[in-house]
């Protein structure tokens, strides 16, 4: 089944404001979703992190944190959340970004892209009162312009990093208190 977009529209005939979409098509148009991904992961466990010094160069790939969208559009929006649970160390302020990569090329920080000043460092960040050592969930979220072809794969990745460095638990504090990462994808389209 092919799709058209409104301004594909221009010269069909109107017969008693009725329009009559062609067998086999159906209308899109711009701000619709035209697909949601989600994907889930019970991955847990430990990753090693570089002092933070504020430099998003240092945070690091949360291991089986992503989703894969292939866009069905050209020049599509993609709205990306996800949602897990995580400790960092020593009562550390951690940070948590998004990263894109197309077509399995490098990745490229959200919080990069799109912050309005050197300042703003991550999509999201988190300090445990003093003396605690607090699990936490971080949900982070973003509309994102690739501006990639129809039937581009775009993976979307969450990265963690640590103030002083360190070792960041993700998905959960122990054995005993699991928590599902949820990670959705949905293509805006242009």
């Amino acid at each position: 089944m092919s799709e058209l977009s409104v301004g594909q529209l221009k010269g069909l005939t109107v017969n008693n404001n009725t329009i009559t979409i062609p067998s086999g098509h159906k209308l899109v148009q711009s701000g619709m979703t035209v697909q949601t991904v989600q994907r889930l992961s019970s991955n847990y466990g430990t990753v090693s992190t570089a002092a933070y010094n504020n430099s998003s160069s240092n945070l690091v790939q949360i291991p089986d944190h992503y989703i894969d969208i292939t866009t069905k559009y050209a020049n599509s929006r993609i709205k990306v959340t996800a949602s897990f649970d995580n400790v960092g160390p020593n009562q550390q302020h951690t940070y948590t970004d998004l990263r894109r990569s197309v077509s399995g090329g490098s990745f490229v920080s959200m919080s990069d892209t799109y912050r309005s000043n050197t300042v703003i460092d991550s999509l999201a960040s988190y300090h445990a009162i003093s003396g605690t050592l607090a699990e936490h969930t971080s949900v982070v979220f973003i509309i994102d312009s690739p501006n990639v072809s129809a039937g581009t794969t775009i993976r979307y990745q969450v990265y963690m990093g640590s103030w002083a460095g360190g070792t960041v638990i993700f998905g959960g504090w122990n054995d005993n208190a699991r928590s599902l990462a949820v990670l959705i994808a949905e293509e805006i389209a242009a």
